[in-house]
């Protein structure tokens, strides 16, 4: 039985018979798929057959044994969709029904006759996404979740060379979040076999009978930009301007960088206090930089910072680091250059930088070799604070977000720029502003009572 006959009768035992534009989204045999709707384009029942389609072409077409599928959202809640249309439908086939699925969706199973179970997930506990291997997830509003969700889903089904469906609007506040690079990645061959696909609102027949030229259709066209409309009922990415660090992308920079006990740990830091307080850990493997780890938090002095750092298991390692040469200033208080130094007994490079010098030397680290394609620098995904300051996901701290432009003087705004600067105070200590290496690598001297960490001067 070929994949398309298969299809068709499972969908017409449950009386789903797809639109054009969903057949398209169905027919297409790509491992990894992407569907970005529009409102009400009916993006959670398109998610919820595909699953029905691979259980029965895994199962009836016993390809697979006690498949194990997941529903998994930023929150359980998000699962809802998916969850309901998944549930009428197998109610609809109810001889392969061992028995009700749970009440709650929080998290909820539903287990099938032949061994099969379909269990919802929340991003909210990612270390309950590191269990047994699926066969296949749905992402549901995936848009929604983090670039880190992907990449767990990934890895899971890794070991099954499952699928992964993923369904989502494009949210306005994420405009150059990863769903929209996945999208473009997705619309032309690539190594993550994925391929993406746009749901426009008005293919939903259904609810718009009237199509592009329903009545609602137009009225909603008629109240918003036409940038929005695009994006929120056309499901299709509108490009926009404004962003300071425009080389970052999650598919090249944001990659597992797990600390290396081998190699000695540099920080990067941004003293703040209500906008953020921003610590990166460093590894320098030679011919990139990985950042291996972030502290990125709100209303927390130096001295708080320091503790926290502490627990971490690369604080061992800490070589010495750089820091925003205005944090040698005492404002009240001890300058936090000193706290590190007393508290910490790291000792702190700074030097002047300016804002355009630094944006120039992160955007020279941060491209990719024109042979090898290794970008400059990695960033692991838990550092969201760096990477939502890029424009590559939420951010981790209150009215925190994207690093831009004025757009009438095109000048960098100074906010959401913390870690951005840390980075940039490292890079400029430790390679100059040329962005060639200086020889200040780093090197342990001697003062008080225990090595004092720091860069040896040339």
């Amino acid at each position: 039985m070929s994949y398309q006959v298969a299809q068709k009768e499972i969908f017409d035992l449950v009386g789903y018979h797809p639109t054009e534009a969903q057949k398209v989204i169905h027919d297409d045999l790509t491992r990894h798929k992407l569907i970005a709707g529009g409102e009400r384009a009916g993006k959670s029942k398109i998610n919820s057959k595909e699953l029905l389609f691979h259980w029965a072409w895994d199962i009836l077409g016993k390809k697979r044994k006690n498949a194990l599928y997941w529903l998994l959202g930023n929150d359980y809640e998000a699962c809802r969709g998916e969850w309901e249309h998944i549930i009428e439908d197998l109610y609809k086939l109810e001889d392969v029904l061992a028995c009700s699925p749970t009440k709650n969706i929080d998290p909820g199973e539903i287990k099938l006759k032949d061994g099969t179970v379909i269990v919802t997930k929340s991003a909210r506990y990612p270390e309950k996404i590191a269990t047994v291997a699926p066969d296949g997830i749905l992402i549901c509003e995936a848009a929604q979740v983090d670039y880190d969700v992907f990449l767990r889903a990934r890895t899971r089904l890794a070991e099954k060379r499952g699928w992964l469906c993923m369904a989502g609007t494009f949210e306005e506040e994420d405009y150059v979040g990863w769903y929209r690079e996945l999208f473009q990645l997705g619309m032309s061959a690539n190594k993550l076999e994925l391929k993406s696909f746009s749901l426009p609102t008005w293919t939903n027949t259904i609810v718009f009978p009237g199509g592009r030229n329903d009545t609602e259709i137009l009225n909603q066209e008629a109240g918003m930009t036409a940038e929005r409309f695009q994006e929120r009922f056309g499901g299709v990415p509108c490009p926009k301007t404004g962003r300071v660090v425009t080389e970052f992308a999650n598919a090249i920079h944001v990659k597992d960088c797990p600390f290396n006990k081998d190699l000695p740990v540099e920080l990067a830091i941004d003293p703040g206090y209500r906008g953020a307080y921003a610590v990166l850990a460093i590894q320098d493997y030679k011919d990139h930089l990985k950042v291996i780890d972030e502290i990125y938090v709100q209303g927390v002095v130096t001295k708080d910072i320091i503790l926290m750092c502490k627990k971490r298991d690369w604080w061992s390692a800490v070589q010495g680091g750089a820091i925003d040469i205005a944090a040698k200033q005492h404002q009240a208080m001890a300058a936090p250059v000193e706290v590190w130094l007393d508290e910490g007994k790291i000792s702190l490079q700074s030097k002047k930088v300016s804002i355009e010098d630094g944006i120039d030397l992160l955007r020279t680290h941060l491209k990719q070799h024109p042979v090898t394609g290794q970008p400059g620098i990695e960033i692991d995904p838990t550092c969201r604070g760096f990477i939502s300051e890029c424009g590559g996901g939420k951010p981790p701290v209150e009215n925190g977000g994207i690093w831009m432009r004025d757009k009438n003087t095109l000048k960098p705004i100074d906010k959401n720029n913390h870690a951005c600067k840390a980075l940039s105070y490292y890079l400029a200590n430790k390679f100059g502003f040329r962005g060639e290496f200086t020889g200040r690598m780093p090197q342990l001297s001697y003062g008080g009572r225990r090595p004092v960490r720091t860069f040896a001067r040339t």
